[in-house]
């Protein structure tokens, strides 16, 4: 049987098995029911047919991540299991079905491997992901092109009837626009397509048939301007609605560092997983608000227009746009019963994140202004720890290699590239192995060298964890200020709106309404997550993982100085003092040599540093230098580290 041009866009499977490069299972797919070439007869059924389009553009193999094909897998087997038939759904996944690899299997480090992650043979052969091919048991995937997703749209719309549907899920990287923000990019193979080239997409599209966008990619919140019938814009018409993971400005979820290489984690996990468990869209939006623990700020077209409607009316009166809904949240108040099921959403989101429920946006920027501030001090904090235990492993290295003559032939690197890989990387576990055990025999008995770089990485860990839990609230925050912003535009509508505005807005809500043609399966336990710690613990870690600072730079004092004034290991000329910064408060200058506490010299490089981050902030210590050849003594009094 001959292919026709439809078919071949539309991903249908016409060729023989041999072909096909997703594995036998394809076996009996040439009995599977065809797409029909035809609109129906009835073309006022609200119970029409459903197609998708699944895209996962994945820009370059090195930067195309497992997650994103496991949730094209996890879309289509739910559009299965909620009755979209199998010849409905094509996927534009990275090189289609180029047998290249084109994916990034991110394999875990050893876990041991920071003992020489800073050491020459550590920088030149830490392990790089696994690249594979992208594969989908039973479909067909094609490149992820403008060409061809456009040669789908077109096709698609031939045969398009009123009361049909058109899913389009995108799980990708996403691009911003630096100087238009509403014509952010999806991110294909090699290429982008900006919301721009998606209406243009939709536009015949929407003549017949109704549109659900399904987004979790960074910067999605740009393709809310979608819900509009031309790139100029236009009233809603209610054709073209869709959710989205974040906001036009804001990462999503699996750009945060914290989620790479985790599975079953962000906003589309949890959105699919919400689905299954009622079958619609809508209330699955709302429980993803809860349960999705991710920085994430989802939303929907109806979020977007009524904030629109409300910048608009701000604009029109001469007043600020949070002073408009504030005053419009107070008439809600005044009529709470009518907009309490709102409400109570923003007290369990409160709940939720152990934070607050404000009732005002006012109340909330309070609340909001210190969230930013205090992920990048508990981030920074997490640097300075991080870059101690990277030097103290250093250190460990060096002194290793310094009584161990043997092991300097064999750490060589051109020696290392000779080797067969699986002798290098046997080679590479072996020294790490004795690094760990000279780690563990050296410094004091109570504290060796491995505990204290143990403990100092930990001390990162928590910090950086601590950090990023402050961007997850700060997601809650807005989560909330677009539940606000909803109740205030809902009452704008309500009270003080034009008709068509309120005709939109109706439209795009039955639009988000959609529910699959059957109910999937539901999945197995519960999705119920565990409320997050109180802000003020969060407050307690701070001051825990909060190191000290000094705020200067140096170099190691060379052989020729160490020699002239009898100077230990551990002695640094300053090279640089930061404004405003402990150092500069305590008279120090450029070209100063840092000795170390008195009768407790220095006698490593890394102990300057050590001495610094693990004093108390507010310290007062005393530290001996020379100054144009003479000893001085300056008491510090040890800062907190700068935010950035």
């Amino acid at each position: 049987m001959k292919p026709t041009r439809l078919a071949i866009v539309l991903g249908l499977s016409l060729l023989p098995v041999a072909f096909s490069c997703s594995g036998p299972d394809e076996s009996d797919r040439e009995s599977a029911p065809r797409f029909s070439m035809q609109r129906p007869v009835s073309d006022d059924s609200d119970d029409g047919r459903v197609f998708a389009v699944l895209i996962n553009g994945g820009g370059s193999a090195e930067k195309n991540y497992r997650s994103h094909l496991q949730h094209i897998r996890r879309v289509r087997r739910l559009l299965l299991d909620g009755g979209v038939p199998d010849e409905h759904i094509a996927i534009f996944a990275s090189d289609g079905a180029d047998p290249a690899p084109d994916l990034a299997i991110i394999d875990q480090v050893e876990d041991d491997w920071w003992l020489i992650e800073s050491s020459p043979p550590g920088a030149a052969f830490r392990p790089k992901p696994e690249l594979i091919n992208s594969t989908v048991e039973g479909a067909v995937l094609q490149r992820a092109s403008r060409e061809a997703i456009g040669a789908w749209f077109a096709a698609v719309a031939e045969i398009l009837s009123p009361g049909d549907t058109v899913i389009v899920y995108v799980t990708d990287h996403g691009r911003r626009d630096p100087v238009h923000l509403n014509n952010n990019a999806i991110v294909l193979w090699d290429e982008h397509l900006v919301v721009d080239d998606l209406i243009r997409l939709l536009a015949p599209v929407r003549e017949h048939a109704r549109v659900v966008m399904l987004m979790s990619q960074c910067f999605s919140g740009a393709f809310a301007r979608a819900m509009r019938p031309t790139t100029e814009g236009g009233a809603p018409d209610g054709n073209v609605c869709g959710y989205f993971a974040s906001t036009a400005d804001r990462f999503a979820y699996g750009c945060y560092a914290e989620n790479r290489g985790r599975e079953n984690v962000g906003y589309s996990f949890r959105l699919l997983d919400a689905v299954r468990r009622s079958g619609e869209f809508e209330s699955a939006h709302h429980r993803v608000l809860l349960t999705d623990r991710t920085p994430d700020v989802p939303h929907r077209t109806s979020d977007a227009h009524l904030t629109s409607l409300l910048k608009l009316a701000a604009r029109s009166r001469g007043v600020p746009s949070d002073a408009l809904i504030d005053s419009l949240l107070e008439q809600a108040w005044a009529d709470d019963l009518h907009y309490a099921k709102l409400f109570a959403e923003v007290d369990a989101i409160g709940r939720a994140y152990g934070s607050f429920s404000p009732r005002t946006v006012a109340e909330l920027n309070d609340r909001l202004e210190n969230l930013p501030a205090l992920s990048k001090s508990l981030r920074a904090s997490a640097r300075q720890w991080d870059q101690l235990a990277r030097e103290l492993a250093l250190e460990n290295y060096q002194a290793f290699l310094a009584e161990n003559s043997d092991w300097r032939e064999v750490v060589d690197l051109e020696f290392l590239r000779s080797l067969p890989q699986t002798r290098r990387a046997s080679t590479l576990m072996l020294l790490i192995d004795e690094l760990r055990a000279y780690a563990l025999a050296t410094g004091a008995s109570e504290r060796t060298t491995l505990q204290k770089i143990l403990d100092y990485r930990r001390m990162g860990t928590e910090a950086r964890a601590a950090s990023y839990r402050m961007q997850v609230r700060l997601g809650a925050a807005l989560r909330i200020r677009m539940l606000l912003t909803r109740i205030a535009g809902l009452v704008y509508l309500d009270r003080h709106a034009q008709s068509e505005d309120r005709r939109a807005h109706e439209a795009l809500e039955r639009c988000e309404q959609f529910e699959l043609p059957s109910r999937p399966p539901r999945p197995n336990g519960k999705d119920d997550v565990e409320p997050y710690p109180p802000l003020a613990d969060e407050m307690a870690l701070l001051a825990a993982v909060l190191p000290g600072w000094l705020g200067v730079e140096y170099r190691a004092a060379d052989a020729s100085m160490r020699v002239e004034f009898d100077l230990l290991g551990g002695a640094v000329v300053v090279t640089r003092v930061h404004e405003f910064s402990p150092a500069a408060d305590a008279g120090l200058v450029v070209g100063d040599v840092i000795l170390g506490p008195p009768g407790e010299h220095f006698r490593r490089r890394a102990e300057l540093r050590e001495w610094v981050t693990t004093s108390f902030v507010d310290e007062v210590r005393p530290l001996d230098l020379l100054r144009d050849a003479v000893p001085r003594r300056v008491e510090i009094r040890t800062g907190s580290l700068p935010d950035a």
